[in-house]
């Protein structure tokens, strides 16, 4: 909230200098984050919603791309013997 507020006080700032450029782009700046602000407000309340239809299961896949994790299959473990080695060239010069 600190900055939406922020960028209303500068565009209030910017319009009473008679600079309506500056007002105006503050303005957008602050509908922006505004708008930012409820989206996430919205998406917390849906999840805290359906936390409570679910009772106390456990966080499912949903739940972790929520939070930023990735929502990526593990890979197969390899067996060090068998994964591919790399192939290293090495030019020997005798001296």
């Amino acid at each position: 909230m600190q900055v939406y507020e922020k960028y209303c006080a500068l565009a209030r700032d910017a319009g009473s200098n008679s600079d309506y450029v500056s007002a105006e782009n503050f303005q957008q700046h602050a509908e922006h984050y505004y708008r930012i602000m409820s989206a996430a407000q919205e998406q917390a309340q849906q999840r805290q919603n359906n936390r409570q239809q679910n009772g106390s299961q456990a966080p499912t896949n949903e739940d972790n791309s929520d939070r930023g994790e990735a929502n990526q299959e593990r890979p197969p473990d390899v067996d060090p013997a068998e994964a591919e080695q790399p192939v290293v060239d090495v030019d020997v010069q005798a001296s």
